[in-house]
């Protein structure tokens, strides 16, 4: 069974791709290509601007947190010295500081991202 070729299909050669062409088509993408390369670098430095702000927010954050955890460290220290509190509630204190502001470190290292295993079981 052989196909005849259509009428339309005659007379036409194949389209040939000639350094011509390929430099017309480039030109051509030339302005579009520009356009993309202004929006992602747009795109970049409004994400640096948002890490920047974030992270001078998170920094004053964690200094106002510190400074409240050492003055309550402070102020029971004081009162364990002059008796008023004992050393077992200043040691549980300490000791309930000491591993929140690891969780904080933690935090602000590894983020706040979720594991492997939830984003599998997600999908």
């Amino acid at each position: 069974m052989s196909e005849k070729p259509k009428k339309d299909d005659q007379g036409k050669k194949p389209f040939e791709w000639t350094p011509e062409i390929i430099k017309a088509l480039l030109e051509s993408l030339v302005p579009y290509v520009d356009k993309y390369l202004l929006m992602k670098e747009r795109e970049s430095t409004q994400d640096n601007k948002f890490i920047e702000t974030t992270s001078k927010h998170d920094r004053r954050i964690i200094y106002v947190l510190l400074s409240f955890l050492g003055s309550v460290i402070i102020g029971m220290s004081i009162l364990t010295y002059f008796g008023k509190v004992s050393g077992e509630a200043l040691l549980f204190a300490v000791g309930g500081i000491v591993g929140y502001i690891f969780a904080l470190i933690k935090r602000f290292i590894f983020g706040s991202q979720r594991s492997v295993t939830e984003n599998s079981n997600s999908e």
